[in-house]
């Protein structure tokens, strides 16, 4: 899925998060600009439902969230 995601046009980055005790694995996506983000929804919705089916899991939902603030540690 990561490598699928970071081919698409305006992508800036993804995580993939793990809760081993509960099996819970949101991930999240950046874009660098809606028009971007809107422009690859059909193709996210097939990698997602790709990614879903191959490890056995469920997608309960899905949000859009614009980002406020970033800051990261460049060490």
């Amino acid at each position: 899925m990561v490598h699928t995601v970071r081919k698409m046009r305006g992508n800036k980055g993804v995580y993939y998060l793990v809760d081993r005790k509960t099996g819970k694995s949101p991930s999240i996506t950046l874009w660098a600009s809606e028009q971007d983000l809107q422009a690859t929804e059909q193709d996210a919705n097939r990698v997602r439902a790709q990614s879903a089916q191959a490890g056995g899991r469920t997608i309960v939902s899905v949000e859009r969230f614009e980002v406020a603030v970033a800051e990261t540690d460049a060490s």
